[in-house]
């Protein structure tokens, strides 16, 4: 049998159909619409954002080399594709000291050991399995991967590379770190710790303090649902040239534009 509808009727039915799916199926419904909402929200924000958008291709040779392992993740760790992008960057760059502000599992800090040069040195900074008093405050939201009791199984323990990892454990945003340039200033920065406008913000204030001329800072987690790094990132573009990484969370900047 044939439906002849008009736009109007069409409209309609569609309307018809879509109160009877939620009617019979609700809670299908509500995770349908919960997901158009947050969809749309995020493309809102990010359309305001000043920081401009680049491809990860525009950054790094087309014949780099990127080695990966044990890199699929799990709720705390980044993405497959950031984890390329990540990788691909510090392959790229090739920098000899590195820094990690947020270790987790180490599953990021084993794809950047596997990827810089052989004489680099990673330094992952974590708190500690015994939570402590931080200086600034954590997010709820990161209350679950700070107690995460799986996280204390690093990845790169008993790897090839796990000589080029120093483990170091503190508050971020209340640690000493000039203890990590017992090589000089830091070429490659990673921030993924506390989520909150305070903790990025003082993150960033430490990370760029010991940056060496040709070094570049890349954030985890620049997403308006993550609204501490999302406005506070925002607000830096301002003063530095911060740019975001396509498909991804990751936003970056370099202190010298020409070491791209």
């Amino acid at each position: 049998m044939e439906h002849n509808l008009t736009p109007l009727s069409n409209k309609i039915y569609k309307s018809r159909w879509a109160l009877k799916e939620a009617l019979h199926f609700p809670r299908v419904f509500h995770q349908k619409w919960r997901a158009f909402l947050e969809s749309f929200y995020v493309d809102v924000q990010r359309k305001k954002s000043p920081i401009p958008t680049v491809e990860l291709a525009e950054l790094v040779s087309p014949d780099i080399e990127v080695h990966l392992s044990h890199f699929l993740g799990r709720d705390g760790n980044v993405s497959t594709y950031e984890t390329l992008a990540i990788s691909s960057l510090v392959s790229h760059h090739a920098p000899s000291t590195l820094l990690e502000l947020g270790t987790f599992d180490g599953n990021t800090t084993l794809q950047m050991a596997l990827n810089s040069p052989p004489d680099a040195v990673i330094h992952t900074l974590d708190l500690p399995e015994a939570p402590m008093r931080t200086k600034e405050p954590i997010s709820k939201a990161d209350l679950r991967y700070v107690l995460d009791a799986k996280k204390q199984r690093r990845k790169y323990v008993g790897t090839s590379v796990e000589s080029k990892i120093v483990q170091h454990f503190g508050d971020s945003t209340n640690f000493d770190f000039t203890r990590f340039m017992d090589r000089g200033p830091i070429d490659f920065v990673f921030i993924d710790a506390g989520h909150t406008y305070e903790c990025v913000k003082s993150d960033t204030f430490h990370a760029l303090q010991v940056l060496s001329p040709k070094g570049m800072i890349l954030w985890h987690d620049c997403h308006p649902f993550w609204n501490g790094v999302f406005r506070y990132l925002n607000e830096l573009s301002s003063d530095l040239p911060i740019r975001r990484i396509a498909n991804t969370n990751l936003a970056y900047y370099f202190r010298n534009p020409d070491s791209r």
